[in-house]
């Protein structure tokens, strides 16, 4: 009978089982670490590309920024413009109140019996000095006041006698509020 010594070839086989085994181990660690490594850079260019994105975002949110404030200011000239064109129209339209006004005033003075001598036009109020020869022309007056469309809430504040260059002259003061001009 022949003997076969098994012994080595359990030996060598262990050893084969090791070296494939450790072989097995390192292959799976540097698969790992590639794949690990494949990772961290697909992620490091994944935030570079973000980065960069945000970068190019900042540029552009400084760009419209910039125009924002652009566009503030033009509407703040905008509103500065329509306030002006809003009183130049106004002024426009009163240019002629005045004038108006005082012909008015002329209408309702009694000629030649009466005189004003001072006219102070407030906002919403006219104070009238004046003599007149007697209390019936003040009285007159008084009653042209009220029928003008002009004036509203006509009032006597005082009347009195006054002489000047030796006539005896009815020294008043009326106050009035003035209507709304159209």
């Amino acid at each position: 009978m022949i003997r076969i010594n098994l012994l080595p070839f359990r030996a060598t086989r262990k050893k084969e089982n090791i070296r494939r085994q450790v072989f097995i181990f390192v292959s799976m660690f540097i698969l790992i670490a590639l794949a690990l490594l494949y990772y961290n850079l697909r992620l490091s260019a994944k935030i570079e590309r973000l980065e960069s994105k945000v970068d190019s975002t900042k540029k552009e949110l400084a760009v419209v920024q910039k125009k924002a404030k652009q566009v503030d200011r033009i509407k703040r000239e905008i509103k500065t413009l329509e306030k002006k064109m809003d009183i130049i129209a106004k002024l426009e339209r009163n240019r002629t109140v005045p004038v108006e006004f005082l012909i008015g005033m002329s209408e309702l003075i009694v000629e030649k019996k009466m005189w004003l001598t001072k006219m102070d036009i407030g906002s919403g109020t006219v104070n009238l000095d004046g003599l007149a020869l007697d209390n019936k022309t003040v009285a007159v007056f008084l009653k042209r006041l009220e029928s003008a469309p002009m004036f509203r809430s006509v009032a006597l504040k005082k009347i009195s006698q006054s002489n000047k260059k030796g006539l005896a002259l009815k020294q008043f003061s009326v106050t009035c509020r003035r209507a709304p001009m159209s």
